[in-house]
């Protein structure tokens, strides 16, 4: 127990010494008024605009060869899988899953 205090204290103290520090530095800039502070983080995904969407999506249909293919939702992708003959209770895929992983070792 007494390892385990002294090793917390420690802690304490190191956090203590960089908060000295960081204040003797002054502190960091402020933020713009209503400006994020994960704004312009380099490992953060910005939504593009709708357009640049929108022509992603068109290219990525083009490339696969589905661009006359109206997109349909889970739903009635769901309803016509069950229609073909697929048990929505059954675990192939997922078993096909995991003999593809065992395969590759």
């Amino acid at each position: 127990m007494s390892d385990r205090l002294a090793a917390l204290e420690e802690r304490v103290a190191a956090l203590e010494r960089e908060v000295r520090e960081l204040r003797a530095n002054g502190r960091p800039a402020a933020r713009p008024a209503g400006q994020h502070p994960l704004d312009d983080h380099p490992l953060i995904w910005k939504k593009p605009p709708p357009d640049e969407l929108a022509a992603h999506e068109a290219q990525w249909r083009k490339e696969m060869g589905i661009e006359d293919v109206p997109p349909i939702g889970a739903e009635k992708l769901r309803a016509l899988l069950i229609e073909a003959g697929w048990d929505p209770t059954s675990n192939e895929v997922s078993r096909e899953i995991v003999e593809a992983r065992e395969a590759r070792g």
